[in-house]
Parts: structure tokens; C-alpha cells; sequence
């Protein structure tokens, strides 16, 4: 932003995020990432087996009673509280991330006047700030990642999803536009 700021440059920047986004990872998907990344049968198995096994139990408690209802079998989403999960989420989405970077877009990072490094991308495990050097740009990654989202059937969080731009170093509102995928 700096950059941008001091030397009247443009810069886009789209912050989204992901909604229910651990709750929302395919099984399928999941099982794929492991096997693109070339993690031992074995353990690819394990998983896929425990998977199958991964349940969760509605609760209400009414008064000092409590119903529950029998265990309901997870067909998507992945643990929260569990180490691995984390982990496999991040490999879930890199796929974006490299299918971002192939694409000829991003805000220049420069040192003097030499470009040092091309930023379009930015995860933080469900949020993802995209970057662009223009607005045709910007709405060529959010196309990009709202695609691949879909595909992988991850759903953004619209009310969370904000553009900032900054137009020959001056701060511009802009309406974000991406469709919701509901």
C-alpha cells in the first residue's frame, strides 16, 4: 500500500472469505489434494476410512433435559480441533493459489525501479485478499477464484467480502462484485 501511496500508483485489493469454510470442504476434494500432492496410499486410505466415520450429535437442552438425536454422518468438512486439519485445509485451497499465480496479474512490488516480486494472491487459511495493478484485473482473479471455489464447492461469505482501491495513490470505494453463490 505504500508503494501504491508514495510513487501514485494503482492499486486493487479484494479481501474475501470463505463461509462455514472448514464445515464446507468436500470429503472428495479432500482425498484428491492428498493424492496430487503424492501422500502415501496408505495414509490416503486411513483417512478416506476415517472419514466415513466422522459423525456429530445434535444436542437441545430443554430445561434440565437433553435430546439428542442419533449421530448424523459428516459428508463434508473437516475437524477444526484436530492438528492435521489445518494442514489438509491449506492444501485444499493451494490449488488456487497456483492457478492465481500462472495468471499475468498482480500489483508489481518494486525495489528503485526494478520489479522484485508480482503479488496477486494473499492466503490466511479461509481468507484470501487478492491484488491487482487495475480493476480489469482484480475482476479476472475474483472471476479465477470464484470459480475455482464453486468447483471444490466453497461458498464466499459476501458480507465479509470488501474492495479497496487505491487510484493513482489516492483511496477510491468501489462496490464489490462477485455473485453470491448462496
Amino acid at each position: 500500500m505504500e508503494q501504491a501511496h508514495d510513487h501514485n500508483r494503482n492499486l486493487y485489493i479484494a479481501y474475501s472469505d470463505y463461509r462455514k469454510a472448514f464445515d464446507s470442504v468436500s470429503h472428495s476434494w479432500l482425498i484428491y489434494v492428498l493424492q496430487i500432492y503424492k501422500i502415501d496410499p496408505q495414509t490416503i486410505n486411513s483417512l478416506q476410512q476415517l472419514m466415513k466415520k466422522w459423525t456429530t450429535t445434535l444436542q437441545v437442552k430443554v430445561k434440565n433435559n437433553r435430546i439428542m438425536r442419533d449421530p448424523i454422518r459428516l459428508q463434508r468438512g473437516i475437524y477444526r480441533e484436530e492438528s492435521l486439519s489445518p494442514l489438509w485445509f491449506c492444501l485444499a485451497l493451494n490449488s488456487l493459489s497456483y492457478l492465481l499465480n500462472r495468471k499475468n496479474c498482480g500489483f508489481g512490488i518494486h525495489s528503485g525501479n526494478q520489479e522484485m516480486q508480482r503479488l496477486n494472491d494473499l492466503f490466511y487459511m479461509d481468507n484470501i485478499k487478492l491484488c491487482a495493478a487495475t480493476n480489469s484485473q482484480l475482476q479476472e482473479l475474483l472471476r479465477l477464484t470464484q470459480t475455482s471455489s464453486r468447483d471444490i464447492k466453497m461458498v464466499f461469505g459476501i458480507e465479509k467480502c470488501k474492495i479497496l482501491c487505491i487510484a493513482k495513490g489516492k483511496l477510491e470505494m468501489r462496490n464489490f462484485t462477485v455473485e453470491d453463490d448462496g
